[in-house]
């Protein structure tokens, strides 16, 4: 009688350890998904924050709770068939931030490049120098872009191309280049402060934040 008992205890046992160890895959499964599309997405090993992307049918509304910016460069590569054409350039100030947006007729997003930079600040062709008001530039640079149509004529209004809000950190924001291909503004800061990017749909566009707490 008692080695029947064990025999039956036994082989309870083993028909409940297999049960236990797939419920125990399936979780680790899941886990390991998440982390793992995480870290594609570059989540903490990038020193440059990757650039948020969302579908924002607001105009300019959306922001993140946290702001996750940088003073270094950044740089993404978007390789279009035909050049992105710039549509509106506006300015914005929030709590916490100021804005620029950049926005795109069509579908896609340029590459772009954006940094920090130093005196002089010129005109691409020309040479000429671009007077800034505030303390330093954050220079950013679309390609493939351009801001005219096919017949040359500006896709922008001649005044649009220099704003002046003069918020807390943006001061002025001016159009430095449209030739070859690449696209340049120059935003006017008071201060260097961390910036963050977003990448925003419906219309295409590029908002650039730039916090008004000091870096550091």
């Amino acid at each position: 009688m008692i080695r029947t008992s064990l025999l039956v205890g036994c082989l309870l046992l083993l028909t409940a350890c297999p049960a236990s160890d797939t419920t125990n895959n399936a979780t680790t499964q899941t886990g390991s998904g998440s982390n793992s599309s995480s870290s594609e997405n570059g989540a903490g090993t990038n020193p440059t924050p990757a650039p948020t992307q969302t579908n924002d049918s607001s105009k300019d509304g959306y922001a993140p709770p946290v702001f996750n910016g940088t003073t270094k460069k950044t740089r993404k590569v978007n390789n279009i068939e035909s050049p992105a054409v710039l549509a509106d350039v506006r300015t914005g100030k929030h709590n916490g931030f100021d804005r620029v947006v950049f926005e795109f007729k069509g579908s896609e997003m340029p590459g772009y490049y954006i940094e920090y930079i130093g005196e002089p600040i010129t005109q691409c062709g020309s040479g000429n120098k671009v007077e800034l008001t505030g303390n330093g530039g954050l220079e950013i640079r679309f390609a493939p872009a351009q801001a005219h149509t096919e017949e040359g004529k500006p896709t922008l209004f001649f005044s649009d191309n220099e704003q002046n809000p003069g918020y807390d950190i943006i001061k002025k924001v001016k159009s430095t280049c449209d030739f070859e291909g690449n696209v340049t503004w120059v935003v006017g800061v008071s201060k260097a402060n961390n910036y963050r990017v977003l990448e925003l749909e419906n219309p295409v566009r590029l908002a650039v934040d730039i916090e008004h707490k000091e870096a550091g």
